[in-house]
C-alpha cells in the first residue's frame, strides 16, 4: 500500500476551498539573525551532577535573553550550548544590524563577568566559558509553521543558514558576519578581516569580517556636499537672531532623510561662539532619558565606545570643572550619582533607592540643576545657545516629560536659547512644543529635479553613469537625499540594468520597512496589494482584489489614510480615480515583503 500525506477529515471542506483563495500568513523580510554558541559547557559536563549544569546553562541563557531583548530583538529558540536570536523579525528598524552586534557585544562582556563569579565557586575555579558568534543580516521568510500556535514564529532561508555558518567558523570569543552585512554599519563599528572562509553549503569562500568594537565616531560614506536651501537658511538665521532675547523653538519637520540633520550641521558651522548642546533620540536601547544622556556625553566629550571607568572619570572630571565656574559646585556635585544612572553607570546614593515617580523627579530636578549651569556659563562666556532635539518622534516616556520640563525652566527664567526639534512629517509633535508661545514650523521639501542631480554628480565624482542609470537613481530617489546618498552607496560602478536588477540597498530597505511595520494591520495589507497592481493603481482594480479575497477593509478611508501618511498621493485629472506610491521604493518593499505564493495569488 502506497503511504500517503495525512491531511486530516476535513480537506475537501469549504474552509479549505477558501483557504486557497487567502494569502498565506507571513512575509520576506530584511532580519538580522544572530546564532551564539557557548564554549567550553561539553569539558565539565562530567564532573558535576546534570541539575548542576542545566542550573548554569540555565543562568547564562537568560542573561544573553535580556541582552537580546534589552536591544530589542527576540530569543527565537535555545539549543543546547547555543541560542539563536532575531532582529527585526516581528517590527524592523533602521537599526536591526546594529543592535543586533550590540546585543552580541553585551552578551561577550556579560559572559566574562560570568565567568568571574563562577570562578568563586568550588570546582570551578578554573572553568573558562568561551562565546562564537555569528551574525547575518538578509532577506528571509518569516511567520508562523505548522498549526496556528504562539510562539510558533520563526524565520527560514539561506541568509539564516549563512548565519549559523559563520558562527561555526567563527573564532572563540569573537563576533563574525560576511561582508555585505559589514558593510552595512562599517560607520559604526570597527572590523578587522578574517579573509576568505568556505562554509558548508556554499560553492564559494565567504568574505568575512570580525568585529573590534564600537567606533568612537561614526563617518559617512559619500560626500556630505550640502546643495541648495538657501531660503530654509536664512529662515533658521532669523530664529538665531530672535533668540537673542527670548526662547525660540522652531520645529523642523520632514520625510526620513530628507536633510533635517543636515540643514542644522551647515546652519551650525558657521557659529564658532556659540554652544551646541545636540542629543538624538534613539530606539537602540530603551533607556529613559536616553535623548539627554546623548546630549551631556556630547558636552563632557564621553564616547561611546569609553568603558564604565572611563565614563565616570570624565563625567566626574566634567562636573568639577563646570562647578569652578559656578555659584552652586555643591548642588552641581550632588547631580553625579543621578547622571551616571543615566550612563548606566551605578554611584550609591539613597535617591536611587525610590522608585516611579520620585526617582523620575529627582532625575528632572538634576538634569535641570546640570543644563542651566552649562547654559549660564556660556552666557557668562557671551556665546549664543543653540539646543538640538533630534528623531524627536522616538523620544522616551522620559525624554518627553524632561523636554516638557525644561521648556517651562527656560521660560521662567527668560534663557535667550534657541532650540531646534527635529521629527518626521506622521509624528503629531507634543503640545509643549507646538504650545510654546516661541514656536514656529517649517517644513522641508524634497529637492527639485535639478538640485537632486546636482547633488548626485557631487556623490560620484569621477564615476560615470549612463543616461539610463542617472534617470532611474533619480527617478528612485524622488528628490530624498538619503534615498540618493543610499543608492550611490550601492550602486558604484554597476553597468546600466533594468530595475529589477537594483534590489533596494538594505539600510533603505530597512528605513522604509520600519515605516511600514507602523502600520495598522488593514493599511498594510491594503498597501502590499497596491503595490502588486504597480507604481500607479486604479481604486476600481483595488477594490476587485479585495472582493476576491473577500476582505473588508473601507477602501475610501483606507486609501485617505495612507495619502495622510505620505505613502501614496491621488492622481488628479483622471476619470477613474487612481492613485500612485509617492516613493518608487515604497513600493518596490512592499512588494519585496510580500511572499512569492501571495505575488502569484494576486
Amino acid at each position: 500500500m502506497d503511504e500517503e500525506l495525512f491531511f486530516g477529515p476535513d480537506f475537501l471542506s469549504e474552509d479549505a476551498e477558501e483557504q486557497k483563495k487567502s494569502l498565506r500568513e507571513g512575509e520576506l523580510r530584511e532580519v538580522a539573525v544572530l546564532f551564539a554558541d557557548i564554549k567550553g559547557f561539553t569539558n565539565i559536563s562530567n564532573l558535576f551532577e546534570p541539575e548542576v549544569i542545566h542550573g548554569k546553562m540555565d543562568e547564562i541563557m537568560k542573561i544573553f535573553s535580556r541582552c537580546i531583548t534589552f536591544y530589542g530583538g527576540f530569543v527565537d529558540k535555545y539549543m543546547g550550548d547555543g541560542i539563536m536570536a532575531l532582529f527585526g523579525a516581528k517590527k524592523a528598524s533602521e537599526q536591526d544590524t546594529q543592535r543586533c552586534i550590540l546585543a552580541a557585544i553585551k552578551m561577550q562582556e556579560q559572559l566574562r563577568l560570568y565567568n568571574k563569579l563562577l570562578n568563586r565557586e568550588a570546582g570551578f575555579e578554573t572553568v573558562e566559558l568561551g562565546l562564537r558568534i555569528g551574525v547575518n543580516t538578509g532577506l528571509v521568510s518569516v511567520g508562523k509553521v505548522g498549526e496556528s500556535r504562539e510562539g510558533d514564529f520563526t524565520v527560514y532561508g539561506p541568509q539564516v543558514n549563512l548565519a549559523s555558518r559563520m558562527e561555526s567558523n567563527a573564532p572563540v570569543n569573537r563576533i563574525m558576519m560576511p561582508a555585505r552585512t559589514m558593510k552595512m554599519v562599517e560607520q559604526i563599528f570597527e572590523f578587522e578581516s578574517r579573509g576568505p572562509v568556505m562554509v558548508k553549503g556554499m560553492d564559494e569562500a565567504i568574505d568575512c569580517w570580525l568585529v573590534i568594537g564600537q567606533k568612537s565616531e561614526s563617518h559617512t560614506s559619500v560626500s556630505t556636499t550640502f546643495i541648495g536651501r538657501e531660503d530654509e537658511l536664512e529662515q533658521l538665521e532669523d530664529a538665531f537672531r530672535q533668540s537673542q532675547g527670548a526662547v525660540r523653538v522652531v520645529g523642523l519637520k520632514g520625510d526620513a532623510g530628507i536633510g533635517k540633520s543636515r540643514l542644522l550641521d551647515e546652519f551650525c558651522e558657521g557659529k564658532p561662539d556659540t554652544l551646541i548642546l545636540k542629543g538624538v533620540c534613539s530606539t537602540i536601547s530603551p533607556s529613559p532619558f536616553n535623548l539627554f544622556t546623548r546630549i551631556l556625553e556630547n558636552y563632557f566629550h564621553i564616547k561611546p565606545s569609553a568603558t564604565r571607568n572611563q565614563k565616570k572619570e570624565l563625567l566626574i572630571a566634567g562636573l568639577e570643572l563646570l562647578g569652578k565656574n559656578s555659584e552652586n559646585a555643591a548642588e552641581i556635585m550632588d547631580c553625579l550619582p543621578l547622571i551616571a544612572l543615566l550612563m548606566e553607570i551605578r554611584i550609591p546614593d539613597p535617591r536611587l533607592e525610590q522608585k516611579g515617580k520620585d526617582l523620575l523627579n529627582h532625575v528632572l530636578r538634576a538634569l535641570d540643576i546640570v543644563l542651566l549651569a552649562i547654559i549660564r556659563q556660556a552666557r557668562k562666556n557671551e556665546h549664543g545657545i543653540i539646543l538640538i532635539l533630534d528623531d524627536v518622534h522616538l523620544a522616551d516616556e522620559a525624554s518627553a516629560q524632561a523636554i516638557d520640563f525644561l521648556l517651562d525652566r527656560f521660560q521662567q527664567e527668560q534663557i535667550p536659547i534657541l532650540i531646534f526639534a527635529l521629527y518626521r512629517l506622521d509624528y503629531t509633535i507634543l503640545e509643549s512644543i507646538t504650545g510654546h508661545p516661541g514656536f514656529s514650523e517649517m517644513e522641508l521639501k524634497a529637492f527639485s529635479r535639478d538640485k537632486i542631480t546636482q547633488l548626485l554628480h557631487s556623490y560620484m565624482g569621477s564615476t560615470k553613469l549612463s543616461d539610463e542609470t542617472l534617470k532611474l537613481v533619480i527617478d528612485l530617489s524622488a528628490g530624498n537625499p538619503f534615498y540618493l546618498e543610499e543608492w550611490c552607496n550601492y550602486i558604484g560602478n554597476l553597468p546600466k540594468a533594468d530595475l529589477d536588477e537594483y534590489p533596494v540597498p538594505g539600510n533603505l530597505h530597512a528605513l522604509i520597512l520600519s515605516r511600514l511595520d507602523n502600520l495598522p494591520q488593514n493599511m498594510r495589507l491594503l498597501l502590499h496589494k497596491a503595490a502588486v497592481i504597480g507604481n500607479e493603481f486604479f481604486v476600481e482594480i483595488l477594490r476587485e482584489v479585495e472582493s476576491m479575497l473577500r476582505d473588508s477593509v473601507n477602501l475610501e478611508s483606507t486609501l485617505g489614510q495612507l495619502e495622510e501618511h505620505s505613502l501614496i498621493m491621488k492622481l488628479l485629472g483622471f476619470d477613474f480615480s487612481t492613485y500612485f506610491f509617492k516613493h518608487i521604493t515604497t513600493r518596490e518593499v512592499a512588494y519585496q515583503t510580500l511572499l512569492h505564493q501571495n505575488r502569484k495569488m494576486l
